[in-house]
């Protein structure tokens, strides 16, 4: 099997979220970063679009989908600023939960000597709660996108991409809540 090619690269993360530029942190995020990819964006677009955008990541419209780009919703311009930010933050989100930090004036570093100091628990539920929030903000922007242009993107459906955290009910097996007549 070869590498998932990623749709996103360090400057692009570091464009939403500012880290330190070592190469343990790059390498650290990289992993992060296929994760969210295989993991979060399979699941929000659903495997066989997920697979056409992996495929076709370079053309129209994917690359646009990818990217963002500014499109026409009831006589008004949105911008849609691509899947770049919804990955951001799920790789952020899985890079808080395996890195070992302390908070800088500079942002979040990997904690590299004895008497760097971990950052609290409140530090580390503050910024996990911005990811959920920020996730679910792009996760809707790129619901939003796909939906509009519907036509060039055939193979997502709402049965295919799951909403987080949703369940589907498929059978139901106690009576009492069978409609019973």
């Amino acid at each position: 099997m070869s590498a998932i090619p990623q749709l996103i690269s360090f400057s692009d993360f570091k464009s939403y979220k500012p880290l330190p530029n070592s190469l343990q942190t790059e390498e650290r995020l990289m992993v992060c970063i296929a994760r969210a990819q295989d993991i979060d964006l399979r699941d929000l677009l659903g495997r066989p679009l997920y697979k056409l955008v992996l495929d076709n990541r370079d053309t129209t419209p994917y690359l646009e989908l990818i990217q963002g780009e500014a499109y026409e919703f009831q006589d008004n311009q949105i911008d849609y600023y691509g899947l770049v930010p919804y990955l951001v933050y799920s790789a952020y989100g899985y890079l808080l939960r395996e890195m070992q930090a302390t908070m800088t004036l500079s942002g979040a570093k990997i904690k590299s000597a004895t008497e760097s100091e971990t950052p609290d628990q409140t530090w580390f539920d503050r910024e996990l709660q911005e990811v959920r929030t920020q996730r679910a903000v792009w996760e809707g922007d790129i619901r939003d996108y796909i939906n509009t242009n519907i036509a060039l993107f055939p193979t997502y459906s709402a049965s295919t991409a799951r909403v987080q955290g949703s369940v589907n009910i498929s059978n139901i097996q106690q009576p009492q809540f069978l409609n019973s007549k």
